[in-house]
């Protein structure tokens, strides 16, 4: 349908079904050509859209039916539900969300469907239902879901522009930010999830990713197999250079996070019989994201370290469960990366998660999986991963010496290295690298 006829259906029906004399048009009421209107308009779009009197879904995709079934059907495969902007419409609007189908004729409300939405998009239906107009009712029910499962509704959608994947979410966490289109997906995601930290006290947010079972932790002298060189860092290099960042680099890294829920550091404190907290904020900084957690430390070989880290959050399913982080920490520095499971073990892949979820018994039995005691720690967790520059290597090998620089306790540090993951690596460079790292 072109452009104009669109405009002009979207009137009648606006008009002429919920008396509307105003009409709002996200494809004709921006001027896309002025960079101010267009950031004004993201940051502003979800207000728009939550103090509206009706918002229009228009399905160009789905065909008129008579029969239930086959509308059903036909919505379930319409491109409206992969598309990353469509989810603040869907979720944004206190009143209500009516669909039309390509030939402008109802196919139902959020309110009727709710169900059959809740299903197709794993949003709770809890916030698609109608809150009777009420907008800070219907804010409420939207902010007490964690921050981990509010991403997880992005996941798999799509946008024209890459960066639009985190600004079409900013709205949904009530942050505002600067547009810059150019910056690159990942770090326009990186830039929201900092904004978010600085509003909220969800550990949920570093959650992502898969989950192993306690069951699947090894105790530490797992992680210790036998080296034939002189060069015992093998093992920490290998850790270094996989997936070693606290946060995410897309809203996909989520899509295993529906059904985590935030708690208080204080409970999580309590249940490990720990000293009363002092610092229960956590922020961005230069060396990372500085926060406090419960800490154990698993052992170490020469003078790098690991540990594992409880966050104050746990899972729908079973509120005992804790969700945790393995650890690696930069010698001479409160510095620490984040470690895959899969990483630790040098010969098998099996097993990639990145978190582990323990249950209360878990928890309650110390060894074999924790061999020493929990501690609260003030550490930073650097919240991506860089490329070491060449001075941080000896022989093919990282060199635990050169990290010392890096710590924030105000000892001088050399220039910063290149800010490229592994993943940007020309796949022969990565392979390079990686057969250097690889035990023999």
């Amino acid at each position: 349908m072109s452009g104009w006829s669109k405009v002009e259906n979207a009137c009648a029906v606006a008009l002429q079904k919920h008396q509307c004399e105003w009409l709002w048009m996200d494809t004709c009421c921006i001027d896309k050509g002025s960079s101010a209107e267009l950031s004004e308009a993201i940051n502003s779009m979800f207000t728009w859209y939550l103090r509206s009197k009706i918002c229009l879904a228009y399905l160009n995709d789905v065909p008129t039916c008579e029969n239930l079934v086959e509308r059903i059907r036909h919505m379930r495969a319409s491109r409206w539900f992969t598309r990353g902007w469509t989810l603040q419409e869907l979720i944004a609007p206190a009143q209500d969300v009516v669909f039309l189908s390509k030939d402008w004729v109802k196919l139902g409300t959020r309110c009727d469907l709710a169900s059959f939405l809740a299903d197709l998009t794993q949003i709770d239906r809890g916030v698609l239902v109608e809150s009777g107009g009420r907008q800070d009712w219907h804010l409420a029910r939207l902010r007490a879901i964690s921050v981990a499962e509010r991403m997880s509704w992005a996941a798999g959608r799509d946008t024209t522009r890459p960066e639009d994947k985190a600004y079409s979410l900013m709205g949904l966490f009530d942050v505002n930010m600067p547009v810059l289109y150019g910056e690159g997906a990942d770090k326009a995601f990186r830039r929201l999830q900092q904004e978010i930290i600085r509003d909220s006290f969800d550990h949920s947010i570093f959650a992502w990713g898969v989950r192993s079972p306690s069951s699947n932790f090894p105790p530490w002298p797992y992680y210790q197999p036998k080296v034939k060189h002189a060069h015992s860092d093998k093992l920490v290099c290998r850790l270094f250079w996989s997936h070693g960042a606290l946060l995410a680099s897309s809203p996909d890294d989520f899509r295993y996070s529906a059904g985590l829920k935030g708690e208080s550091l204080v409970k999580l404190t309590d249940a490990l019989r720990l000293s009363d907290i002092g610092e229960p904020h956590f922020y961005p900084t230069n060396y990372g994201i500085r926060i406090q957690l419960p800490l154990c430390f698993l052992g170490a070989r020469d003078s790098w370290q690991l540990y594992h880290a409880l966050l104050a959050c746990s899972t729908l399913s079973d509120p005992d469960a804790r969700i945790g982080l393995l650890l690696l920490r930069i010698p001479g520095t409160d510095v620490y990366y984040c470690m895959n499971i899969s990483d630790l073990e040098a010969r098998s892949s099996e097993v990639r998660s990145r978190a582990v979820e323990h249950s209360k018994l878990s928890l309650q039995s110390r060894r074999p999986i924790f061999p020493s005691a929990w501690k609260l720690s003030t550490i930073y967790i650097r919240d991506y991963v860089p490329v070491p520059s060449a001075a941080l290597w000896t022989n093919g090998y990282l060199n635990p010496t050169a990290y010392q620089r890096t710590s924030p306790r105000g000892i001088e540090r050399p220039r910063p290295p290149s800010p490229y993951l592994f993943a940007n690596l020309p796949r022969g460079m990565l392979s390079r690298l990686a057969s250097k790292l690889w035990f023999k």
